[in-house]
């Protein structure tokens, strides 16, 4: 039964990571806390009907011993006195036989409890088993979903049923204890030969109901694991459905990302062919105001399409990081790891497709829109300024080195401006461009302590290490400083204190291994 109840657990967990979204995860991950509680609690409960049992045998090798005596009684003794004397060497047999008989009322009633709180995990059982049916109700076939309802009904049914038995063996046991207090007053009144002949016969219904008792423990244990194994097969069921769940789920999700692809990609065919027109016309406005706003528009643009494919790679990245849990679970089902090569592959395409737009997109905003704002500036450089830099600001900036130790800022300034390198470890996840959560709270800080100066212009350079080519600089680093760039916009920072480049080389002293990073050069305009 242990072993049952182990697998049971063992496929529950499986079945909520792989089911449910990361919200309902944690509550059903609290829930099966419970559940192990409670198996704790029905493994004590198995232990403490072996205990009941053998208390039972010491009960009845007490009710044998009474035998003797009585035996021993009727041989040995003659005359009222004796009699007597013997009578009243019973009664604290009779006794202990009686708070033995409290005592098995008593454990019987904790059997009670356990049993509802048996149906207590059953019927939440039976609701994630409702949750999965509603989502593939249209996929599952209604023989199958009646057959599931009558299982859980029998399953009901049996709970009652030994519910039932548990309160008419209650009752029998009160009986009993109410006929062993009758007696004890009866033997009183009566003649010893009396007293002598009920104890005999209270005896006998003792062992009587003693062998019922055991009967109906015996049955109870085996409705318990029957239960036990009703449980496992419901688990069983309920990890096929997640299977059959997840399995649609991926190909509904592949047709959306292809369909979400293609859109972009009809979005971005649109968007160049209207800068081809444009620049074949000759038709750019001489108005420096208009220019400038539909140069604007254009960043615009330029800047949701990044921030939708960031958001493809982050479905992306949360979907790899399902196909990781499912292959540690199917790692040796040879179909599963087919399918699994060739939805990792068909990612890995999409992956390249992106990166091809983004470099595509990348090039053309440097050589359509950057000469365009200003045609008198160089692509990528900001104005020096001979203002000096706030103290309170250069304060507030350096301080962050000894609040965030683990960052492992690198700070320079002087009275012109403020150089602020972060280390890429720190803000991404690995080779991506999604923010860390500490690596989005130390943004947010120099955020707020930027939003009081908005006379300040802010240069965001990704950096690469010497190693990598200038092409994968371009497109990888360049990426993450736009994420950090619309972090910025989003939080209340002006756009056009924005400028964010990219290049492979830093002023910063490293003396071995370059690392990538971010650098921010915060600057007086």
């Amino acid at each position: 039964m242990k072993i049952n109840l182990y697998l049971y657990f063992y496929w529950s967990f499986f079945i909520i990571s792989s089911c449910v979204s990361s919200k309902k995860y944690n509550q059903l991950q609290r829930v099966q806390q419970e559940q192990l509680e409670n198996i704790q609690k029905l493994e004590i409960q198995s232990n403490r009907s072996l205990e009941l049992e053998q208390e039972l045998v010491r009960t009845k090798i007490q009710l044998t011993k009474t035998e003797d005596v009585l035996t021993t009684f009727y041989e040995k003794y003659t005359g009222q006195n004796e009699i007597k004397f013997n009578i009243d060497s019973l009664n604290p047999l009779n006794i202990q036989v009686n708070r033995k008989m409290d005592s098995l009322l008593h454990h019987i009633q904790i059997l009670d409890r356990n049993i509802s709180i048996n149906q207590q995990t059953i019927q939440a059982l039976n609701e994630e088993l409702s949750t999965l049916k509603n989502t593939n109700g249209s996929k599952e076939n209604d023989n199958k979903s009646d057959t599931n309802k009558n299982e859980i009904l029998t399953l009901k049914q049996e709970l009652a049923h030994l519910t039932q038995l548990n309160q008419t063996q209650n009752n029998e046991i009160l009986q009993l204890k109410a006929s062993s207090k009758n007696s004890k007053a009866n033997t009183e009144l009566t003649d010893p030969n009396t007293k002598i002949s009920q104890l005999e016969q209270e005896i006998n219904i003792q062992k009587e109901l003693q062998s019922n008792l055991i009967n109906d423990i015996s049955k109870k244990d085996q409705t318990i694991k029957l239960l036990n194994q009703n449980i496992l097969d419901k688990s069983n069921q309920i990890f096929d459905l997640s299977l059959r769940a997840s399995k649609i789920e991926d190909n509904g999700y592949l047709k959306k990302l292809e369909d979400s692809l293609d859109h972009k990609n009809n979005q971005l065919l649109v968007l160049n062919k209207k800068i081809q027109e444009q620049k074949n016309a000759g038709s750019y406005k001489k108005d420096s105001l208009n220019q400038q706003k539909v140069n604007l528009q254009h960043k615009q643009q330029l800047a949701d399409l990044k921030f939708q494919i960031h958001q493809l790679n982050t479905e992306i990245t949360n979907k790899n990081a399902k196909i990781k849990t499912l292959e540690s679970n199917l790692n040796q089902d040879e179909n599963l790891n087919i399918a699994k090569k060739k939805f990792q592959d068909t990612i890995a395409l999409l992956r390249k497709e992106i990166a091809k737009k983004e470099s595509q997109l990348s090039a053309e905003h440097h050589i359509k829109y950057e000469p365009k704002s200003n045609e008198n500036k160089p692509v990528g450089k900001i104005q020096n300024s001979n203002s000096p830099l706030s103290k309170s600001l250069v304060n507030k900036i350096s301080g962050l080195a000894q609040e965030i130790p683990e960052a492992k800022l690198e700070i320079k300034s002087d009275q012109n401006e403020i150089h602020v390198f972060i280390p890429q470890k720190f803000l991404f996840e690995d080779e991506a461009v999604v923010l860390k959560e500490n690596g989005s709270n130390l943004i947010y800080k120099i955020i707020n302590h930027l939003k009081n100066h908005p006379n300040y212009s802010i240069e965001i350079i990704g950096y690469a290490a010497k190693t990598i080519s200038k092409a994968k600089t371009n497109d990888i680093h360049f990426r993450r400083a736009i994420t950090i760039g619309k972090l910025m916009s989003i939080s209340g920072i002006n756009p056009d204190q924005l400028l964010i480049r990219s290049k492979q080389e830093d002023d910063f002293d490293h003396s071995q291994n370059i690392p990538t990073g971010i650098e921010m050069v915060i600057k007086p305009k």
